[in-house]
């Protein structure tokens, strides 16, 4: 849509592909909530007149319900998809951490997805554990079967959050060569990113201290077959007053990254972009990871189904557009929220609370462009209508005025 032009007149024109402030992606917020009938707590499953989206989990399970398996099926269902769960291995664990890992044999794992592919084909898959060479073997090979149309998500578990070791080295040398580049998304937090940064190079400097430490550390793993990457900011203080992400995908991926269209978009994960919400003071942020990757999993299969499904299953407006920088915001807002109401359950930190489809425009984070500064973000301009002077302000010649529309608005 074309620009009024009292409002291009109101400030040069900003440099090309190029954030000029910070953006709150408010505006699809708004059309998710308008297209719920005005819910004040929208259940996305309610969204779509046929199945829901299919979304497979690949992960190990945690009998203390807060990560793994027993978090993605929690997060798959509330982002309106239907959880299948396919264990990777088995934990003795609880709030107070890991005592052992059983891996059962990599063939039944095998079994497990071709039986169920040939019945319920995923629409989208989220990966989390694989704790073995056979394992990562297994699950390469069936996404080597088949493509799978929402996208797949790999959270690369390797390190427990007390710092204990959960994979073989020769096991995160399978995941790197064989499996990275069969995945639209890898989400490392920092000690993850550390690790594949290691595998790379063992005499780099990994540690993440500076903006540009991340960007880099995103451009050597897009470089390692990554098709995508995103950095959680949880455990590095690129900012004391926020948490912030950085979200990159490879120059030439299009597939999850177009939405509706292949057209450039302001937030294009393909530039680099930092998306920063609140940083909660809690301990209680156990499974925040599985969480949000499988959230993004779901968004990505949401928006797949809504765009190819069946005909007469295609759906309309703000679900049809939904890419990979769409579904990352509404996964970090997930979370937010899950963040905001966690309570400790044990002795150790408690598990993020799963919620609802994000429906609160505090969840929401921003994109900024300056990831470094503290100042918060900037409000929306103040607009006026056509041939009405706003008597509230002064200046009123400076405020742009909105059309016929405005009344609407």
């Amino acid at each position: 849509p074309t620009t009024p032009a009292s409002i291009k007149r109101m400030s040069p024109p900003p440099a090309p592909l190029r954030l000029s402030t910070s953006v709150r992606p408010t505006f699809l917020f708004l059309c998710l909530v308008l297209s719920h009938n005005f819910s004040p707590a929208p259940s996305f499953a309610m969204s779509s007149p046929g199945r829901p989206p299919l979304v497979y989990s690949i992960a190990g399970s945690d009998p203390s319900g807060g990560a793994g398996l027993q978090a993605d099926l929690l997060a798959i269902h509330d982002f309106g998809c239907h959880p299948c769960t396919i264990p990777t291995c088995l934990t003795a664990q609880s709030s107070v951490g890991v005592a052992e890992v059983h891996t059962p044999p990599p063939a039944f794992l095998s079994q497990q997805l071709r039986w169920l592919a040939k019945d319920m084909p995923p629409d989208g898959v989220k990966i989390g554990m694989v704790g073995s060479v056979g394992v990562v073997a297994s699950v390469v090979e069936f996404l080597g079967e088949r493509r799978t149309p929402g996208g797949v998500v790999l959270d690369p578990v390797m390190i427990s959050t007390s710092g204990h070791k959960l994979i073989e080295d020769e096991t995160l040398e399978k995941i790197v060569e064989d499996l990275m580049g069969r995945c639209d998304l890898v989400t490392p937090n920092a000690m993850e990113c550390a690790a594949l940064l290691r595998f790379r190079d063992e005499t780099a400097d990994n540690h993440l201290e500076t903006p540009e430490d991340v960007e880099a550390a995103a451009r050597i793993i897009l470089d390692m077959g990554a098709r995508a990457v995103l950095i959680k900011g949880g455990h590095f203080a690129t900012s004391s007053a926020f948490s912030q992400d950085y979200l990159l995908a490879a120059a030439d991926e299009e597939d999850v990254e177009k939405g509706s269209d292949a057209r450039p978009r302001l937030c294009d994960a393909r530039r680099g972009l930092w998306i920063r919400g609140p940083r909660y003071d809690t301990e209680h942020t156990h499974g925040t990871g599985c969480t949000l990757s499988s959230a993004i999993a779901s968004g990505l299969a949401r928006g797949i189904v809504a765009r190819n499904g069946p005909e007469g299953e295609k759906q309309t407006g703000a679900e049809r557009a939904i890419g990979l920088a769409d579904a990352t915001v509404l996964g970090k807002a997930y979370v937010a929220a899950g963040i905001e109401k966690a309570r400790g359950l044990g002795q150790g930190p408690g598990p993020v609370a799963h919620t609802s489809f994000p429906h609160t425009s505090r969840h929401f984070p921003t994109i900024v462009q300056d990831p470094s500064s503290n100042t918060p973000p900037p409000s929306f301009l103040r607009l006026r209508r056509r041939g009405r002077p706003d008597s509230s302000s002064s200046s009123s010649s400076s405020a742009p005025a909105l059309g016929p529309l405005l009344p609407i608005l």
